[in-house]
């Protein structure tokens, strides 16, 4: 389940729009992702591998809704490459396989 995180971080990154929007709908999975990228890039790192895990846990792997897939598979990536500049690479091979299973059933 998705929640609201705090945006006063990046304030000086986004814009008012985004912002607004993301305070309206925080539940929506892709303006959670873009929040979550743009706060690993600008704002606190923690926390957005914090919405990253809360999206991957969110969004069901047989999810038929493909904008949810590819935002799964995304924010998988996006975590096992996280964790490897953290040396923890169990836990990021986790990721990397779970988002290689998921892919695989895309085209078969």
């Amino acid at each position: 389940m998705l929640k609201f995180h705090r945006i006063d971080d990046i304030e000086k990154f986004v814009s008012s729009t985004l912002l607004e929007d993301y305070k309206k709908n925080y539940t929506n999975l892709l303006l959670s992702s873009i929040m979550a990228g743009i706060h690993r890039t600008f704002g606190l790192r923690h926390e957005g591998i914090i919405m990253a895990l809360e999206i991957v846990d969110t969004i069901k792997d047989d999810t038929s809704n493909l904008i949810e897939r590819n935002l799964l598979v995304w924010n998988l990536y996006v975590l096992a490459h996280e964790f490897i500049e953290e040396c923890s690479f169990e836990r990021a091979m986790n990721f990397i396989e779970r988002a290689e299973k998921i892919g695989l059933e895309i085209f078969c």
